[in-house]
């Protein structure tokens, strides 16, 4: 009895450890933040959304495969992107901004609507030599006027 009593002890101080992930948070390499410009909008208008990529030291971000957007098209289409090469012409040069045009739907209505996306881009360690696939969602506050 006094063996079954342990056994249950033991377990319940299993359940209040914390359980940890194995996997790296991508945040731990590169941060990005976003905003758009404007955001008072009228429908059938356009915008820019500007991503600015902040990757820790020795990271750096691959424009090959591309960096990816995609954004809810019911809402809004992508038009132009502009980046920035670095020197070497295979990494983004992340002290300037990827700026994404894009045009919204001519039938949204007057209000508040959340623009949704995600974005996905590869970064690699030039020290340790590994890369890694990151997504990211993204998701904007926009206001629609007449």
């Amino acid at each position: 009895m006094r063996t079954i009593i342990k056994i249950i002890s033991a377990f319940l101080i299993l359940l209040t450890l914390p359980i940890t992930s194995v996997t790296e948070d991508e945040e731990e390499y590169v941060q990005v933040s976003y905003f758009i410009k404007p955001d008072i909008l009228k429908p059938n208008s356009e915008a820019k959304l500007y991503l600015n990529f902040f990757p820790k030291a020795g990271i750096h971000i691959n424009i090959d495969p591309p960096i990816e957007l995609q954004l809810d098209n019911k809402i809004a289409t992508l038009k132009k992107l502009e980046l920035s090469k670095s020197k070497n012409s295979e990494y983004l040069d992340h002290n300037k901004p990827i700026v994404q045009s894009i045009k919204l739907n001519k039938n949204l209505k007057p209000g508040k609507i959340k623009l949704t996306g995600n974005l996905t881009y590869f970064y690699c360690s030039e020290k340790d030599g590994w890369c890694s696939k990151a997504e990211q969602s993204i998701e904007l506050n926009i206001t629609i006027k007449k």
